[in-house]
């Protein structure tokens, strides 16, 4: 048997992404009052669990954190992976060569009263 670090092994085994190692989870809610004039996303992915398909989004202000998105930057990413005709780790790397691109976060209620957050581009 090869000399393994199981620590660090159990660790890796239970992350979500690649984006999510090395960096905490933070709220939406947390980023919207932290940052009321916005910030500037930097890289995608998506994590799909046997209900669900959500991104988790770096953003450039807190290099540390990360947080899910919803169904709206589900839209979004999927719209510039479809206009782009590249993938996931394509379109995110894409994303940090640029820059990012600056966005604020606010909630809104959808029809039927759920809460949504929703994003101005800047």
């Amino acid at each position: 048997m090869k000399n393994l670090n199981l620590k660090a092994l159990a660790v890796e085994s239970t992350q979500f992404s690649e984006l999510t190692v090395n960096r905490e989870k933070t709220e939406t809610d947390d980023i919207i009052k932290k940052y009321p004039d916005g910030i500037t996303i930097t890289g995608f992915d998506f994590v799909t669990t046997a209900k669900d398909r959500y991104p988790v989004i770096v953003f450039a202000e807190d290099d540390t954190k990360f947080f899910f998105g919803g169904y709206l930057f589900t839209k979004l990413f999927d719209y510039w992976i479809e206009k782009s005709d590249g993938t996931v780790e394509e379109v995110s790397n894409y994303l940090k060569e640029i820059g990012g691109l600056r966005l604020r976060l606010f909630k809104t209620r959808t029809k039927a009263g759920n809460s949504l957050t929703n994003f101005e581009v800047l």
